[in-house]
């Protein structure tokens, strides 16, 4: 558990008053912290652009990231932070913090090493890991690394757990006959997700994800995959929160190989 702890700049900048509203609600448990968190995300990413050299703005960065359950884009921020002023000792002691029970990084001392290099090194590091894990076969490894990526690149957004990670919480939830408990739990979070989202924010997201090669691919995938059914009306759903996004783009790949019944 990493310390909410902010330090305010002498040049500071009054836009910093929502996000620390945040981190201060979520702090004392303020369930009306949730309203703002997509405004803190945004906040927070205009401060980096406007002081870029301020630790504080990206420390900042790294609390709001971390309570919206991204630790990666965190540590990224964090670095940042340490990269403006080496001896910054917010930034370094949540960093110390949160890497004592990393899986990958041995230290600060390491981290920064990488990402002193450049703001890609890092992301560009868990890839090349992705790689290796798939040619070799290991798939839950290959996605452990493919998560911590995707979360290092989309600070806005939160970061999902790892198959193995996944798997393995289910069956201490199903041992201890807590599933059920936990399905309700993620349902409402979702129903306060989409209440919160609403119709602009939904397409803007459907404008983004278009061009996005990954979300390509899955189209790709689900349609090819799909084309071997041999069922005439095969029934598909989506997992997920993507408002069948990648649903309509995969229909859309299918019209493409002349699918009946997708015009």
């Amino acid at each position: 558990m990493v310390e909410a702890r902010i330090d305010l700049p002498k040049n500071y900048d009054p836009d910093m008053d929502g996000p620390i509203e945040f981190v201060r609600m979520c702090a004392s448990g303020d369930p009306g912290a949730a309203a703002l968190r997509l405004q803190a995300l945004e906040t927070c990413k205009t401060l980096r652009q406007r002081h870029s050299d301020e630790p504080a703005a990206y420390h900042l960065s790294g609390l709001v990231c971390y309570i919206n359950d991204n630790e990666e884009a965190a540590l990224r921020f964090w670095g940042q932070a340490l990269h403006c002023i080496p001896n910054y000792d917010l930034a370094r002691r949540a960093s110390e913090e949160h890497l004592a029970a990393d899986g990958h990084w041995s230290g600060v001392s390491a981290y920064m090493s990488q990402i002193s290099q450049g703001e890609n090194v890092v992301s560009d590091e868990y890839i090349e890991l992705v790689r290796q894990h798939f040619d070799a076969g290991d798939l839950v490894q290959a996605d452990y690394y493919a998560q911590r990526a995707s979360a290092y690149n989309r600070p806005e957004v939160s970061k999902l757990r790892d198959i193995r990670t996944c798997r393995e919480e289910a069956g201490r939830l199903a041992e201890a006959g807590n599933l059920a408990a936990c399905y309700d739990v993620v349902v409402a979070k979702f129903e306060a997700l989409w209440a919160e989202a609403g119709e602009p924010m939904i397409d803007a997201g459907h404008t983004e994800w278009r061009t996005m090669p990954d979300r390509i691919q899955m189209a790709d995938i689900v349609a090819n995959v799909v084309d071997l059914v041999e069922e005439s009306n095969p029934v598909i759903f989506e997992l997920g929160c993507f408002a069948g996004f990648n649903l309509a783009m995969a229909a859309e790949r299918a019209r493409a190989m002349d699918w009946p019944g997708t015009q």
